[in-house]
């Protein structure tokens, strides 16, 4: 709770320290199922412990250099997933609220994903730059840019904060 510089949520119970390593996907799964939690039971204090969760992501997360989503505080490298979850925490704080700092977070992480991590065929690295290379296939491996995407395969982080095209509502 006392994280900097803003409180979120650290990894063991009793971690107190500021200065705590914690890392912004746990965040981003949490501030979700508060969020969930939120929508089972309508208890606002859910809400607001989901909103806390994206508070710290917002307040540290971002790399303000290149852009991208850092993995922990200690910010080792920048994470596919740490991105996915806060663009998906954003975008349904959004639905939930109608705030539009979370439609603008939303949107910014979407786009710097679509930009840096969206592969030929509408798959997203898991990561910008990762300490272990070998897990991720490079572009030649997985085909050339002129080749057609397959059918049929969608992301839940393409696309809008406000949801599918012709889609009344995102869940």
């Amino acid at each position: 709770p006392n994280l900097k510089p803003v409180g979120g949520y650290s990894p063991y119970v009793g971690d107190r320290s500021p200065k705590q390593q914690t890392w912004f996907d746990d965040n981003g799964w949490i501030g979700l199922a508060f969020l969930d939690a939120y929508h089972a039971t309508g208890n606002n204090r859910y809400l607001s412990d989901s909103e806390r969760a994206f508070a710290f992501i917002a307040a540290g997360g971002w790399d303000t250099g290149p852009g991208g989503m850092w993995w922990s505080t200690t910010h080792p490298w920048r994470s596919g997933e740490a991105l996915a979850c806060a663009a998906d925490l954003a975008a349904r704080l959004y639905q939930a609220t109608h705030k539009s700092l979370y439609l603008r977070a939303a949107d910014k992480y979407i786009g710097w994903a679509d930009k840096h991590l969206l592969q030929v065929h509408g798959v997203y690295l898991r990561t910008a730059d990762h300490p272990y290379p070998y897990l991720i296939e490079s572009k030649t491996k997985m085909g050339s840019a002129s080749a057609p995407p397959p059918t049929g395969t969608t992301t839940p982080v393409a696309g809008s904060a406000k949801g599918p095209a012709g889609s009344p509502k995102w869940p």
